[in-house]
């Protein structure tokens, strides 16, 4: 039977980069919850750009955000796992004297960027719907850092793999979309999260269904035994998954979900 239902957003239940969600979601995630099925979000987004997705819900579900950086309901933190100063301000470095790329930071509460361009901000507030505050400088926000995220404008996957050697030896480095790298604690990832979550819950991994498409999904997905990767996931991640769904532009979430419950 199962209790717990995670579900990636970006290239899973919307396309990547919109906020085109079925809004047929909604109901069934009432309906679930009415009959004491838990539904998360695990998602490289922060909590503020989930709210907004998932306004009409947003008290009824369970927020994995930022990459499993936080964990929390809506009106209640639970976990959440920041960088070290030394670390981001490493990042920093890296990004402002040798990549070039805009990049952002996020805190539990808000999300930064330093970078000027008017476009890189339109990108995060109407594409993913953050509330994205500009900061000269990102080394003394209000609050811990517990992400940041590298822009690139072509793909991720174009990075020097050096840099991503380099990287990996401070934090959690991983690609997290076309155009996104995400950067965390060490032992952070939505695997983990997961993890803290089902313990919480009382939930095991038969009990719990999960949904993802990129290489950020597959510690989530090797969490739950009814482990789907979308259509439109590349190999690594299908072979990483128990089973295969349609893509996200075919709705393949709520489609399997349907599945499991066809009377909700």
């Amino acid at each position: 039977m199962i209790k717990l239902i995670v579900s990636d957003i970006d290239g899973t239940l919307v396309p990547e980069g919109t906020n085109d969600v079925n809004p047929e979601i909604f109901p069934l995630i009432r309906s679930l919850r009415a009959r004491g099925v838990y539904f998360a979000v695990a998602s490289g987004r922060h909590k503020c750009s989930i709210e907004k997705l998932f306004a009409p819900v947003r008290d009824d579900i369970i927020y994995i955000t930022s990459n499993g950086a936080y964990t929390g309901t809506y009106s209640k933190t639970r976990a959440e796992f920041p960088l070290s100063k030394d670390i981001y301000t490493s990042l920093f470095q890296d990004f402002d004297t040798a990549i070039g790329y805009p990049y952002f930071a996020e805190t539990a509460n808000g999300a930064y960027t330093s970078c000027p361009d008017p476009e890189f901000s339109r990108l995060l507030t109407e594409d993913y719907g953050y509330d994205i505050q500009f900061r000269p400088s990102l080394l003394d926000l209000p609050e811990k850092i517990i992400k940041l995220s590298l822009y690139h404008p072509e793909n991720a996957q174009n990075i020097d793999e050096k840099w991503l050697k380099k990287w990996n030896k401070i934090c959690r480095c991983a690609v997290s979309g076309t155009h996104w790298i995400d950067f965390m604690a060490t032992d952070v990832n939505k695997g983990n999260a997961l993890f803290r979550l089902q313990e919480i819950l009382n939930v095991t991994i038969q009990e719990t269904l999960a949904f993802g498409d990129q290489a950020n999904d597959i510690e989530m997905l090797k969490q739950a035994y009814f482990s789907f990767a979308m259509g439109n996931a590349n190999c690594t991640v299908k072979n990483a998954a128990r089973f295969t769904c349609d893509s996200c532009y075919n709705d393949g979430v709520l489609k399997t979900i349907r599945g499991f419950f066809p009377h909700d």
